[in-house]
């Protein structure tokens, strides 16, 4: 199950911001994750993009508001962390990312470019998740 963390400067940016941004954000990360653009061109025919298909419903997406003792936080920070790479190129699952989110018009152009909001993508190979399950009787 993905998880995506919207970090945020609220000094700078609404909430209505961020609401809308996470709402968009489940099918952009989706894509992103489930496109066969992030694989090398040898992987393309290995894993096809029903293998790597990620639903929008199995994103987690959370905000966190920079805190007064923050240092340098950016207007907007996505954080993405999913589970085994399955030959994704990190870095392109980025780029995908960051062009929808351009696209969307959501972020203000003043808090786009270097030193400003940014994407950051984490694929682990090794790592668990479970739901907490009820308790059984």
């Amino acid at each position: 199950m993905p998880h995506v963390i919207i970090h945020f400067n609220p000094k700078l940016v609404h909430q209505r911001m961020i609401t809308e941004l996470k709402i968009k954000l489940q099918e952009i990360v989706a894509d992103a994750l489930s496109s066969s653009e992030s694989l090398p061109p040898d992987g393309r025919s290995v894993f096809g993009k029903q293998t790597i298909l990620t639903l929008p419903q199995e994103i987690y997406i959370r905000q966190q508001a920079a805190h007064k003792t923050d240092v340098n936080p950016a207007p907007i920070e996505i954080e993405v962390e999913a589970g085994k790479p399955k030959l994704r190129d990190p870095d392109k699952v980025a780029e995908l990312i960051e062009d929808a989110v351009r696209r969307t018009d959501i972020i203000p152009r003043r808090f786009l470019g270097d030193g400003n909001s940014c994407v950051w993508v984490v694929l682990r190979e090794h790592n668990a998740f479970r739901f907490i399950r009820r308790k059984r009787d």
